[in-house]
């Protein structure tokens, strides 16, 4: 570039056999103080030789002019560039240079204007956005077209920015609300609930969760309630026979809470619902053999409600067949049930059975997972409930079985590592020998295959369990069929139910663990959604 610049026909660097001209970059448009020297920077690309010219268009006319080559006014360069020395009004306007070789032409425009004031240039690009979910993004321009100079004025600043919000439509969102579900009341007020997942989309690993409330409850009504009763209590019944034939015994009387009996919510009776006075028929006993002493009194035969207990002495054991003075018989437990009931529920205790940690293992796709879940080894857990069959075993440690049972209508079979011949119907179940050590078991909605392992358990290895097959292994089918094994960042995760849990190797047990156990219980779900029975 440069004054000395004469050359009309412009040699660029060969692109390749008959490359067509381009710019690279184009010329770019240009505001500039008055007497000023500008220049209308671009490169002109493709195969030589090539011819570079240059026209203007004034402003308000329709026609353009060629601009004269290597004057004093003008000079167009090397690389095909335009220098205007000393603009004035008259070189506003529209410039345009045209690029021709041997494989075609091509053609660029700029604008030459003139101002009396310091301008911002373009926007730069934006900034790569902050963050992926509600982020910000920024872009910059400068006070250089044309740049401030003395006696003309400046920008408000020499700087601009720019910041918009990004990243939105990468956020969480809420799927559709649920249709509202019924009143919880049949009668007068009640709530109505629905409800929305956040998986439209699901939330990032540790990515931020979605906003706002995912449950909304509403007060329904359905229709005015009956009107409320309260108890109240009937005629008292006659006194009961004394409890002994001489001596000061004793005798009661009841009556109920039925005159009317509690409805729709009404109050209870208040008081007892037993009486009880002393009695005497025969104020002296007349017998005077010394007898033994009295026994210990027998359990009430009621918990509740009014019950009677008795004692005995000498070598009486029946009572039917004691004399009167070898017998005694007194009230018990006369409590109201209802009142009985509340304060049993407000003192009892839980005592739970022995629980151990079981590792059930589920294959998802091509990894075995470990799963850990408490479970009691005692019990007989079922592991299929169907129509037509249900299926039984208790559980190892290891999550094996000592020994399966399949019902099927009146028919049972178990089955254990001694077993050696099946039948291939039972009832409503189809069984098939397999491999040797492998039986197929299928029903109507299930289809399972029962390995022999080599420490005398077996193993259950689940080939399709329908939702509707209630048991232990529709559980671990859950986990099976909606879960996926997924790396990310060096690590391996289970993904089961828009959730993220972090596995790792287990050697001992040759299988994916969960890191943090307690997921194991969540991912399979409670213990309590598992049939079982007592042995």
């Amino acid at each position: 570039e440069g004054a000395d610049d004469t050359n009309t026909e412009v040699f660029v660097e060969e692109m390749g056999s008959e490359d067509p001209p381009f710019f690279d970059p184009a010329p770019k448009n240009v505001k500039s103080y008055p007497s000023s020297d500008i220049m209308l920077e671009t490169r002109v690309r493709g195969s030589r030789p090539l011819d570079v010219e240059w026209y203007v268009t004034s402003p308000g006319s329709s026609s353009s002019r060629p601009v004269p080559r290597d004057t004093d006014k003008y000079l167009v360069h090397i690389n095909g560039s335009l220098t205007v020395r000393d603009v004035g009004d008259d070189d506003r306007g529209t410039y345009l240079v045209r690029a021709s070789n041997s494989a075609g032409t091509a053609t660029q425009e700029a604008r030459i204007d003139l101002t009396l004031s310091a301008g911002y240039g373009q926007w730069t690009d934006w900034t790569p956005c902050s963050a992926e979910c509600e982020g910000s993004r920024s872009r910059t321009r400068y006070c250089d077209n044309p740049p401030p100079r003395d006696s003309y004025p400046s920008c408000p600043s020499l700087t601009q920015n720019e910041v918009e919000r990004c990243g939105v439509d990468q956020c969480p969102g809420y799927s559709d609300w649920s249709e509202w579900s019924e009143c919880s009341k049949d009668c007068g007020y009640g709530t109505s609930t629905r409800n929305r997942q956040c998986d439209n989309p699901p939330p990032q690993l540790g990515g931020p969760l979605c906003q706002g409330l995912a449950v909304e409850n509403k007060i329904c009504y359905i229709k005015k309630c009956p009107r409320r009763v309260d108890g109240n209590w009937s005629e008292w019944s006659g006194w009961s026979d004394c409890s002994v034939p001489c001596g000061t015994g004793s005798h009661r009387r009841s009556r109920t809470c039925t005159d009317p009996a509690p409805f729709n919510g009404g109050a209870t009776c208040e008081g007892p619902g037993h009486e009880e006075a002393s009695c005497v028929l025969k104020p002296v006993c007349k017998r005077k053999t010394i007898l033994d002493s009295w026994s210990v009194w027998s359990e009430c035969n009621a918990e509740c409600g009014g019950g009677t207990q008795q004692r005995t002495r000498g070598l009486c054991e029946n009572s039917r067949d004691c004399e009167e003075d070898r017998v005694q018989v007194r009230n018990c437990n006369t409590m109201d049930c209802a009142r009985r009931k509340r304060k049993r529920l407000r003192s009892a205790t839980i005592q739970a059975d022995k629980v151990e940690k079981i590792f059930l293992k589920v294959q998802v796709g091509k990894k075995t997972i470990c799963l850990a879940t408490p479970m009691y080894t005692d019990r007989v857990y079922t592991l299929v409930d169907t129509d037509t069959a249900q299926i039984t075993g208790q559980v190892s440690k290891d999550g094996s079985f000592s020994s399966l049972t399949i019902f099927s209508g009146s028919s049972s079979l178990t089955i254990d590592n001694a077993t050696r011949s099946i039948p291939r119907k039972l009832s409503g179940v189809t069984l098939k020998r397999k491999d040797g050590n492998v039986i197929i078991v299928s029903g109507d909605l299930f289809k399972l295959a029962i390995h022999f392992l080599e420490d005398g358990s077996i193993g259950v290895q689940t080939r399709h369990v329908d939702e509707e097959a209630l048991g232990l292994l529709n559980s671990i089918n859950s986990v099976k069929e909606k879960s996926e094994v997924v790396n990310k960042s060096q690590n391996t995760f289970l993904r089961f139910k828009n959730v993220n849990y972090m596995l790792r190797r287990s050697s001992k047990r040759s299988c994916f663990e969960l890191v943090d156990e307690k997921h194991s219980v969540t991912v399979l779900g409670s213990t309590n959604q598992f049939l079982e029975n007592e042995n």
